[in-house]
């Protein structure tokens, strides 16, 4: 009996190094692998523990993200649904993947991470930090997370965010712009205002809503200030510096909407609906008047169906659809 629960520890960790170096490939990553992941993570509490341990061992190691497509393959047949694994594995990925067993088997310190994650055009996904926080990030999202054994933190650099947070000691923070978001135990979404035509990661506002626990928001520039205070249903948005935003009730379902493809705008300006669907968008949406990126919107509108939104707001605002292929948007002032 002792041989076969050690045998079965092992299978365990095999499992894991796979999945952690796998997920570490977005390239090689899709929707059914991400749900074969989480059927074989909810299988067993051990492959919880095992997985989080492999997770730190991958962040030791150099570069743990640029596998070769072959050995990707080779990943693919350790890390598979519980079903498919009830025979012990009697093979190893050569040297980086037996490397990486060695080092799990005697590495339990946390290590110092600095790694990011993030998404492409249309494409949502979630992510798992090494202290087990689910991240889910948005279309054309970016984050970049520092972890060691004092402190947690996670920088929003584009996009949108949801974390859930996972209990431990060490204190959790997230960062968007100026803003310091601290984290007293919750469920909580972070989303860069970005409009049409910005480079890649600017922003002129930070939307910060919670859907459980409390948070604790703080702008950099107004570090003298006390800081604001959300909890459970609420939200608030950060605008230039603005000292004393104000703390709205989220309305019903309205918490990151766009998991759903949903986005809602209440006297939005056009030029922000438009930066949202651009991330949806492998093409480049134009607007050939600028006067337009003001015009405000307000309403629910599908990011998902992109053709089915542009002609609602072509109905609602003075605007015309010059163009609309798979390669580029042109919007007119209409006459």
């Amino acid at each position: 009996m002792e041989n076969d629960s050690e045998e079965e520890l092992s299978r365990n960790e095999q499992e894991a190094i796979a999945w952690a170096a796998r997920r570490a490939n977005a390239s090689e990553w899709n929707a059914s692998d991400e749900k074969a992941f989480r059927y074989w993570l909810e299988a067993s509490p051990t492959n919880v523990e095992a997985y989080q341990n492999a997770q730190r061992t991958l962040e030791i190691m150099s570069e743990p993200k640029l596998f070769k497509s072959g050995e990707i393959l080779q990943l693919k047949g350790l890390a598979q649904y519980p079903s498919q694994t009830n025979k012990p594995h009697r093979y190893w990925i050569p040297s980086l993947l037996s490397i990486a067993a060695a080092i799990v088997l005697i590495v339990f310190l946390r290590p110092n991470t600095n790694h990011s994650f993030q998404t492409a055009v249309a494409e949502r996904q979630q992510f798992t930090l090494p202290d087990g926080t689910t991240v889910e990030l948005d279309a054309q999202s970016k984050i970049e997370y520092d972890f060691n054994d004092k402190k947690r933190e996670v920088k929003l650099l584009a996009g949108a965010a949801v974390f859930d947070i996972a209990a431990d000691e060490r204190p959790f923070q997230a960062r968007a712009l100026d803003l310091v978001i601290n984290d007293i135990g919750t469920i909580f979404s972070v989303r860069l205002r970005s409009n049409l035509g910005e480079s890649y990661g600017s922003a002129s506002a930070v939307e910060v809503a919670v859907a459980e626990g409390i948070v604790d928001v703080l702008s950099k520039e107004n570090s003298q200030e006390s800081p604001v205070r959300l909890t459970e249903g609420q939200q608030t948005v950060f605008a230039g510096g603005d000292p004393a935003p104000l703390i709205q009730d989220l309305r019903s379902n309205a918490f990151a909407t766009w998991r759903e493809s949903r986005l809602r705008y209440h006297g939005s300006p056009l030029g922000e609906v438009l930066g949202d669907l651009q991330r949806n968008y492998t093409g480049k949406i134009v607007l050939t008047d600028p006067s337009l990126a003001k015009l405000e919107v307000t309403g629910t509108l599908r990011i998902n169906k992109l053709r089915e939104t542009i002609s609602l707001l072509e109905d609602i605002l003075p605007i015309h659809v010059r163009e609309f292929s798979a390669e580029r948007l042109i919007i007119d002032k209409r006459l």
